[in-house]
């Protein structure tokens, strides 16, 4: 007998981008590879955070914001750790 949420633990969730991640990824090939250094931690939150946007304006606003943080390597929420 297996416990589902167990296992759902240990699966490694797929990284799913958004149309406008993947247009600025594919248009700026410096900003893909600083995106590929990422821990795959990393990546997710920002693609979860750009894709949560509900409309394509929000969308881009937040890409727009995070491409800073992309280039220098950094996490999503790391500006708020050990402050």
């Amino acid at each position: 007998m297996s416990d589902k949420t167990t296992i759902d633990n240990y699966v490694k969730k797929q990284l799913i981008l958004s149309a406008e991640f993947k247009n600025a990824l594919a248009k700026d090939a410096e900003m893909r590879k600083q995106f590929e250094v990422l821990t795959p931690f990393k990546q997710r939150e920002y693609a979860d955070h750009i894709r949560s946007g509900k409309l394509e304006k929000t969308r881009l606003s937040r890409l727009k914001k995070v491409t800073p943080r992309i280039y220098r390597g950094i996490g999503l929420y790391e500006k708020y750790k050990g402050s």
